[in-house]
This record gives C-alpha cells, structure tokens and sequence, in this order.
C-alpha cells in the first residue's frame, strides 16, 4: 500500500501509528473494523453520538455486514458538516436517514447470477447475444463446465451482462464491504434482512477460464476486475 500523506493520525486510534506498519497488509486486515457494535464506537469517537445514534438504527436493515478497513476510514472526511455528505462514508457505512424505499423491480442478485450469467440484459442487437452464446458453447465444448462453470454457461469468474463489458471477479474476499455491493446475497455472513447463499470459490485456477473467455471474445472492450 502506497500512503502519500498521514491522514490516519487525525484519527485519535491512528495518531501513533507510523506509516511503516499502517501500510502493511495484515496490520490493516487486524484492525479492519468487523462488527455494528465496534463501528458505533468509532462513530461516536470520531463524530459524536448523532451519527452513531443513525447508523446504530440501520442494523435490522443491511444486507451487508459491516467491513472498513484503516485505510479507507482515513480517507473519509469527518469534519462535522462534511461526513453526512462524503461519499466514501456513504458508500461503507449506512445511515437510517439515507434509507428510501425499495424500487419494485429491485432484487438482491440484480447481475442475475443465479439465473445463469448466459444472457447478456444490457445486448441491443442479435449478433451480441450470439457473440455470448457461441463464447459459452466454447466453454460447454471445451468441458470446463465441470470446473468452475456456473449453471453450464460462464467460467465462475465472469459475469457478462453487457455485450461490450465483463466483471471478472478475481477473489471470493473482499477486505471491505460495499453498503450497495451487487452481489450482496452471497458475500460476508448472513444479516437480519439476508441468508447468504454460497458461491464458487474463486482461486487463480479458474482466472484461466475468465482470460480466456475474454480472448476469444473481441466485442469486450473493459473488463472490471473486482473482489467478492
């Protein structure tokens, strides 16, 4: 890790912390906070009671467990008038007052993992969806499916729901937790809203499949490679 300036020491848990050890990788995942009960304690450390007091009333509601590493609490601005609106804080720790109403069409595996990752949602003409189907017959062909395909279709790692575009999920870790993460019915432990489902693990074996998934595929143009 790359740590240009000592924003953790304006945090009083990090302000004797040297930059050596801060930015070392097990040191971050020791302190990385895991639990609602310990991110309210923070909260009310580094902000006082009313943001504690908001984000406490989220726990019935999350989908996610929470996750923050050091790291990412450093970079968040927790000046009084500026934490409501940061969007690093917006992105890992929820807030009750930031709660809406879900859209009626709104789901839990909104990539449609579950459902086969073979269609592409986002294709506009016929040759996308049979850029995808011959790409996954390949696959089918080629017997991968008994090692790492999901539903027969994709390799585990690739999830191609755009005829242009690909996530290629590298690992079944994430060291923090996205409060709008897309597959939040499988990653971290189950919640009070959700009962996770397991999922392949993804080890370099199967990043193979996924590269060369995307080799035999010209009509991908960005790839995302993401955690989880």
């Amino acid at each position: 890790m790359v740590v240009a300036e000592r924003l953790w020491q304006r945090l009083d848990r990090f302000r004797k912390i040297d930059a050596k050890t801060f930015g070392q990788a097990n040191w971050q995942k020791k302190h990385t906070i895991k639990s609602t009960e310990h991110m309210e304690q923070f909260l009310r450390e580094v902000s006082g009671e009313e943001l504690a007091r908001d984000f406490r009333l989220t726990a019935s509601r999350n989908p996610m467990e929470i996750r923050v590493t050091p790291y990412i609490l450093s970079l968040i601005d927790w000046e009084e008038r500026k934490v409501w609106k940061d969007p690093l804080r917006k992105q890992f720790i929820p807030l009750y007052s930031e709660c809406i109403s879900d859209h009626p069409l709104a789901r839990f595996d909104s990539l449609g993992e579950l459902e086969g990752r073979g269609k592409v949602t986002g294709a506009t003409t016929t040759a996308d969806e049979e850029m995808v189907k011959n790409a996954c017959q390949r696959g089918n062909n080629s017997k991968l499916d008994n090692d790492g395909f999901s539903t027969g279709t994709l390799p585990s790692c690739i999830v191609h729901r755009y005829p242009n575009k690909v996530l290629f999920l590298a690992s079944s870790v994430c060291p923090v937790y996205c409060r709008f993460c897309t597959r939040s019915y499988a990653i971290g432990g189950n919640t009070p809203v959700v009962k996770k489902k397991k999922i392949t693990a993804m080890v370099p074996k199967l990043w193979k499949q996924g590269f060369e998934y995307i080799r035999q595929n010209s009509g991908i143009k960005d790839v995302v490679v993401s955690g989880g």
